[in-house]
């Protein structure tokens, strides 16, 4: 049922579990919310969605790059003895 959800078909295969273990999270917590009368006209719900929606979008940007630090200039002195 969770595999069917619009999300994690609009998901990259890579990442279909991940959203796949979001999705099924957050609908625990909505069933929850849901028992408990909390929120009755689903905002719950669309929050959830937006949430999850965002963390997608942020795993598909690439890694930042990397910038390589040039080594500092060594020191002249003289190595110590033992």
């Amino acid at each position: 049922i969770v595999y069917t959800c619009e999300l994690v078909q609009r998901a990259p295969p890579a990442l279909r579990v991940r959203v796949m273990r979001q999705v099924a999270n957050k609908v625990i917590l909505a069933g929850r919310v849901d028992n408990s009368r909390q929120a009755r006209d689903g905002s719950v719900g669309a929050k959830y969605h937006r949430i999850i929606a965002e963390k997608l979008e942020k795993w598909q940007e690439p890694p930042p790059v990397k910038q390589n630090k040039a080594l500092p200039a060594p020191d002249e002195k003289p190595k110590r003895k033992r």
